[in-house]
């Protein structure tokens, strides 16, 4: 189903999937012979997408709802808080007790509580420009990048301050001569790597 969460086992070294509309605990390993642990259903439908960990505790979109799941007991998951946010899931980065959650455009969440998730703050997009597929953005000390697309099938990478992530400020762009920029990934301290749908990579100095 598209709103079940669940969790299979053999061996101890686990990994948390997201494929289509199910979620898993999997282990790492090739053998077929999982076990079911157990599941997680919620109280409405959409999609299970959009994941990110803090130790045991699993944040991930469901629907248009930040869900947030204490998995301790991988038989007997729990949830500690959720909230909606009346768009689809496509992305989570989590910085400095707060998670960025990409819909239609950038909603900034309070987790340090995580029973209670707090909306704090909202980075809309540009007049003009729209996140076009499955991208990751990412987060670099206080500074969040990411890839936009224009009507017209210009690229540029957005840049934003989250020192205070109540009021995210915007810094800048950079158009990316290289179509549908895809995923933006730091390296080293003071590097850009983004990504191409169209295959290669682009490297920026964003020192």
């Amino acid at each position: 189903p598209n709103d079940r969460l669940n969790l299979r086992n053999v061996y101890p070294d686990e990994s948390i999937h997201s494929v289509n509309s199910e979620m898993s605990l999997f282990n790492e390993r090739s053998d077929s012979n999982m076990t079911l642990l157990g599941e997680w259903k919620a109280d409405y439908t959409g999609y299970c997408r959009a994941v990110a960990t803090i130790g045991d505790t699993v944040l991930f979109g469901a629907g248009s709802w930040l869900e947030i799941v204490d998995m301790s007991e991988p038989g007997n998951p729990i949830r500690l808080g959720r909230l909606g946010l009346g768009g689809f899931f496509y992305t989570i980065e989590l910085w400095d007790d707060h998670a960025f959650v990409f819909t239609d455009h950038i909603s900034i969440i309070n987790i340090a509580d995580l029973t209670n998730p707090e909306l704090v703050g909202e980075i809309n997009l540009p007049e003009g420009w729209f996140w076009w597929g499955d991208q990751e953005f990412s987060i670099a000390d206080s500074t969040l990048f990411v890839s936009l697309r224009e009507s017209g099938d210009s690229d540029e990478l957005h840049i934003y301050n989250i020192s205070n992530p109540s009021e995210p400020e915007p810094l800048g762009s950079f158009n990316l001569t290289e179509p549908l920029a895809y995923n933006t990934f730091p390296i080293a301290d003071s590097y850009l790597l983004v990504t191409h749908f169209s295959g290669g990579f682009t490297i920026l100095d964003v020192n």
